[in-house]
């Protein structure tokens, strides 16, 4: 009588349960294979797996199979069978007969059996009990299948992070944290890849009493504790971990890994990047010394200026205007502005054929910058030899329709960087459009040049300043607006004459010479443009300059 009926229904279920085995689907596939052979008296039970190449595989969690028997033709012939009862020419351990269950899962195939030293009954278990068994063996088959797909993948993720040169560490909620090669290098834990939380802990400590900028480390530390974890802590801010030989880009952040809340941690190695910027600061500060050397010309030069009297300083100016006179004292003083500027030009074309080769993209793009921005110093610098005669030379004023768009984007990053010296947020608007201006463009990058840079000097740090360009009828605003002290009623009255010093100080390094806002009137009046201020003391203030909307 064939095996049937409620109980055994139940112990199918019971033996195969995936929660009884703690979620282990191949030991629960073991627990049925070893009911069967109680149930139909048999003498073993074995597993066996046919990859998509028919090879045969002994299963190895199985410690039960002593020795290899080659039985491929056989199951091949009942592979597509859901199960059968079949009797092996060629002894199959030491029984003839079998009670075979076949799966199928994608590409592979899994042969569950039961040997018998003598002839089972015709039928050992009912029909619906097999296919219950077969359906049973199906299910915990595919989910033993997707959970070595799973691990084989995990594996492989793995193996990736363990050779990234960023060392990772991933401290569990749970209470274990996991380093990855590098990282076990940077703690010196040996080939241990997972240890108490606690032993981190005590590991990392020891790595920060060993940095050199530790009141910095631990100012930004703090800062993240007060941000809920997220990171930067601040604006702009990285973590920087300096060592003697040394320096580390550290982030961390909370993170859920395999449904693991935890926190990773990267620990970069950057200091070739790092020593790369200081030299690249050095230059800076070089150049930062030669602005110092003209501001200090110019500011001689405005005192010489100022002991005149009006009557005498108003014919100088006409003068200087009407003629282009090198023994002028402007010519004097931009003899000597000159000099500076060269030095700088010359220190960074030495640095860029020097050390091209060991440098980054980005460094040699901010030292061309720089190599630009010295070539436009001594450009303005020959101006200052005719402050009028610039604009009122028609061999050099060459209007053109030009793009808005275009010129906004093209001039953007020297102020983005100027500002960020001050940690000043720089947002630029620009019409999304072809609108025109019919200018002298190199004039409207020294008027536009001239009111960023002010605002840059006169605004605090960590402030804003707007850049704004927009359509107001048939006119085209440029509008520079800052943060910093705004102007009073008698600094409006005088502020696009000559030499001129506000009530407003720069902050920071920087000094005004008096003469940016005269060439910026001049130019624009010169392109039939309108300039003027909106501000009110305390303030900041909005410069603006309007020009007619090209329509040709």
């Amino acid at each position: 009588m064939p095996i049937e009926g409620e109980e055994i229904l139940l112990d199918i279920m019971r033996a195969s349960s995936v929660t009884r085995t703690g979620g282990n689907a191949f030991s629960a596939i073991i627990g049925l294979s070893e009911l069967l052979k109680e149930v139909v008296q048999g003498s073993e039970s074995w597993i066996l797996e046919m990859d998509g190449k028919n090879n045969l595989l002994w299963n190895k969690e199985d410690q039960s199979i002593k020795e290899e028997v080659a039985l491929d033709g056989e199951l091949d012939a009942i592979k597509t069978k859901l199960f059968d009862v079949v009797s092996l020419e060629e002894p199959f351990l030491v029984n003839k007969f079998q009670l075979i269950f076949s799966v199928s899962v994608d590409t592979h195939y899994y042969f569950v059996g039961i040997s018998k030293g003598q002839m089972f009954d015709e039928q050992p278990l009912s029909s619906s009990v097999k296919e219950l068994v077969h359906q049973r063996l199906l299910e915990l088959f595919y989910l033993n299948h997707t959970s070595a797909n799973v691990k084989a993948t995990a594996n492989n993720y793995s193996e990736v992070i363990n050779k990234l040169p960023q060392a990772i560490v991933f401290k569990s909620e749970a209470g274990n944290t996991w380093f990855n090669a590098e990282s076990s290098k940077l703690f010196d834990v040996g080939n241990e890849r997972l240890i108490p939380n606690k032993d981190f802990t005590q590991q990392l400590n020891k790595l920060k009493d060993k940095v050199i900028n530790r009141e910095e480390v631990e100012l930004i530390g703090n800062n993240m504790l007060t941000t809920m974890g997220a990171f930067p802590s601040s604006f702009g801010e990285d973590w920087i971990w300096k060592f003697e030989k040394l320096v580390l880009k550290v982030i961390k952040k909370p993170v859920q890994i395999n449904g693991e809340k935890g926190e990773l941690w990267v620990f970069d190695n950057v200091s070739e990047l790092y020593y790369a910027n200081e030299r690249l600061n050095s230059l800076f500060r070089t150049l930062n010394v030669a602005y110092d050397e003209i501001n200090a010309n110019l500011t001689e030069f405005q005192t010489k200026s100022t002991t005149k009297s009006i009557t005498d300083l108003e014919a100088e100016e006409s003068r200087i205007i009407q003629q282009y006179d090198d023994n002028d004292i402007l010519g004097k003083v931009t003899h000597d502005l000159r000099t500076p500027f060269a030095k700088v030009y010359t220190i960074v074309q030495l640095l860029l054929s020097d050390n091209e080769e060991n440098l980054s993209d980005q460094q040699v793009e901010r030292i061309n910058l720089i190599k630009q921005i010295v070539a436009d110093g001594l450009q303005i610098v020959k101006g200052f030899l005719s402050t009028g005669n610039m604009v009122l030379d028609d061999k050099k004023y060459n209007p053109e329709p030009v793009g808005v768009q275009n010129f906004v984007n093209e001039n953007l990053v020297p102020y983005e960087l100027l500002s960020a010296k001050k940690n000043i947020i720089f947002i630029t608007e620009v019409p999304n459009d072809t609108i025109k201006v019919h200018v002298d463009k190199t004039y409207l990058k020294r008027i536009v040049d001239n009111l960023v840079s002010n605002a840059i000097k006169f605004s605090p740090f960590e402030s804003q300043i707007n850049y704004k360009v927009f359509k107001e009828g048939d006119q085209l605003i440029f509008s520079v607006k800052d943060n910093g002290p705004g102007l009073t009623d008698d600094d409006k009255s005088r502020l696009f004459k000559k030499y001129q010093q506000l009530s407003a100080k720069p902050i920071g390094t920087d000094e005004s010479t008096g003469l940016g806002l005269f060439i910026v009137k001049t130019m624009v009046d010169k392109m039939e443009g309108k300039i003027w201020v909106e501000s009110e003391h305390g303030k900041g203030a909005n410069f603006k300059v309007a020009f007619p909307i090209y329509e040709g």
